[in-house]
């Protein structure tokens, strides 16, 4: 079995073509395949499929196995291996993620005519609280006040569409974010989880985003995270339309259209390739 190692702004991948639907993975081969020491390594896998209602399908698994309805980082390298591969001969795509159609457009190549960045229609976010979801009693979750321990903290979420947490601060230590990301995951206030976004507002035009996924922990990049947080940022009137994101993997342009779209725009890299031959080994082959 072939797979292709790449990233999104250090945020990384196994990806596997999958267009004959002939592989089928349990939830401990992923997080098998996904472990540093043992497998492959990455942060999440994905399975390149055909679809009915768009050009391909990206089938997103997180590190554990268990299955996010979408992954801006994996999007785009979803689209840069359809591009690269000839499955979609076109520089504008669709690709469908659970059920959902993600519009992409490749905005420049490489010197080896490959795709380097790629921008990604991510849709609107959601703001409902009960479409999030988010256990409270008022419609929307702005400004949220939530008890870890004897600790209070202020929140604000939105569904994009994983349920996403922000959380503005001046300053963010590493352990506080894994301390409070890992809390937030077991708070009855998020039923189904929550990524979880820190940000230290630089000014209008500009963010710095950590991100502490759901089934991950901290991540390099999130890009589905930068998106929420960009719309979440604009409804509150602290940023522009056009934010730049920057993650600890690299930068992200977020755009927030007329209609509420949030545009999504980074690079997209091949690392390398390599077979799958049996459990507990693989050869790299370049």
């Amino acid at each position: 079995m072939i797979f292709y190692k790449m990233h999104g702004l250090q945020n990384d991948f196994i990806i596997i073509e999958n267009m004959k639907r002939q592989i089928c993975l349990t939830k401990t081969q992923i997080a098998f395949l996904c472990n540093r020491k043992e497998g492959i390594g990455a942060d999440g896998l994905i399975l390149v499929e055909p679809s009915e209602m768009a050009d391909i399908r990206m089938k997103y698994f997180n590190s554990d196995g268990s299955i996010a309805q979408v992954c801006g980082n994996g999007l785009r390298c979803t689209a840069k291996y359809a591009y690269d591969e000839k499955l979609v001969q076109k520089a504008q795509m669709c690709i469908e993620s659970e059920g959902r159609s993600y519009e992409a457009a490749v905005v420049a190549l490489d010197d080896e005519k490959k795709v380097d960045i790629v921008c990604v229609n991510m849709g609107k976010a959601v703001f409902e609280s009960e479409k999030i979801p988010i256990c409270i009693s008022d419609k929307t979750a702005l400004d949220v006040s939530v008890m870890l321990g004897d600790e209070a903290i202020c929140l604000s979420a939105a569904a994009f569409p994983n349920p996403h947490a922000v959380l503005i601060g001046q300053d963010w230590d590493r352990d506080e974010m894994e301390k409070i990301g890992a809390k937030l995951q077991q708070h009855t206030l998020f039923p189904q989880q929550v990524n979880v976004n820190f940000v230290i507002i630089k000014n209008r035009k500009e963010a710095e985003i950590s991100t502490y996924e759901r089934g991950v922990g901290m991540t390099m990049a999130c890009g589905s995270g930068a998106c929420a947080t960009g719309a979440v940022l604009h409804k509150k009137g602290l940023v522009d339309s056009e934010v730049l994101m920057r993650l600890p993997g690299g930068a992200l342009k977020i755009k927030i259209s007329e209609n509420g779209d949030v545009l999504m725009t980074g690079k997209a890299t091949f690392v390398f390739k390599g077979t799958i031959e049996q459990k507990g080994r693989q050869k790299t082959d370049e």
